[in-house]
């Protein structure tokens, strides 16, 4: 019971909603969810704690970056992601952060991993 209150305790902030709502759609790293949601790299490092602690996102180090993903879930947590996931398809806010994820992409802004000039 306690792990599922973390979860939901965890999916309580509208930051971090976005952040899990951009890690739905791939892998990345601080700075470029810095770049695709404009804010501060203290903060975002600060929700993703708190999204890794509840067990909700991993990380792994690529050279000096370390990249955040999707943690591997139980089954009925993979549900509950993909119930999730179709929610943050339909909000306005989080369309646009993806449709902003995809631009940068596209442009080459960010890539799949974190460079020094990117």
């Amino acid at each position: 019971m306690e792990k599922l209150a973390r979860i939901f305790k965890a999916l309580s902030d509208p930051t971090r909603l976005r952040i899990m709502n951009l890690l739905l759609e791939r892998e990345l790293c601080v700075c470029d969810l810095t770049k695709v949601l404009d804010i501060s790299q203290p903060n975002i490092s600060r929700h993703l704690s708190c999204l890794k602690n509840a067990g909700l996102v991993s990380s792994r180090r690529v050279g000096v970056f370390i990249h955040y993903e999707i943690a591997n879930l139980p089954p009925e947590f993979k549900k509950f992601l993909n119930a999730l996931d179709e929610i943050f398809h339909h909000h306005p806010k989080l369309k646009e952060d993806r449709l902003r994820l995809s631009s940068l992409l596209k442009k080459k802004l960010i890539a799949t991993g974190c460079n020094p000039e990117g």
